[in-house]
């Protein structure tokens, strides 16, 4: 077979998502260095989902470093993320002080972009580390988990599910 009518293989690399989720009503591409809203630097990609992807991104008007979620264009119709979290973060501004709100990811900002893929909605974040998990597993391996530590993730997790429930929200699933 000559080189030309040689067959491209695409290769799928473990924690990459799929490339068709590049599709009309999918994700919208990204790429490093691409600067949205004139203000946010994209500097590395931090992760995907079944709705998206999230990216590190340097804030230039502050020079902090933020987490950016791109919704896909379906999601971005359909999820109340957006609504949710600007109610949260108007009752932040009235409820100053220690009540649980602190054990919640900080909402910045967010806005919408049209894309080759459809609208799509960005939500921006604080920049938060591994998850929990990824954190017991490389600090602890395969050692028990310590209660003490346990105890206290725990707490912290009851409080912010119950300062959502003062903010009339419930935490659920996906659909």
């Amino acid at each position: 077979m000559s080189p030309e009518l040689t067959p491209q293989v695409y290769s799928q690399y473990p924690g990459v998502e799929l490339i068709r989720y590049y599709c009309k009503g999918g994700f919208h591409p990204i790429h490093l260095d691409d600067i949205l809203q004139n203000r946010y630097r994209i500097v590395n990609k931090l992760g995907y989902g079944s709705y998206g992807t999230i990216w590190l991104v340097e804030d230039l008007d502050s020079g902090r470093y933020v987490a950016l979620k791109v919704l896909s264009a379906e999601a971005s119709k359909e999820s109340s993320e957006v609504t949710i979290r600007r109610h949260l973060k108007q009752r932040q501004i009235n409820d100053r002080g220690s009540n649980g709100q602190e054990f919640l990811i900080e909402f910045l900002d967010d806005f919408e972009v049209e894309g080759p893929n459809g609208t799509h909605h960005y939500i921006v974040t604080e920049v938060l580390g591994p998850s929990i998990s990824a954190d017991v597993e490389e600090i602890y391996g395969e050692e028990r988990y310590p209660i003490a530590i346990a105890k206290k993730i725990v707490a912290q997790v009851i409080r912010g599910v119950v300062y959502l429930h003062k903010c009339w929200v419930v935490h659920g699933g996906s659909k």
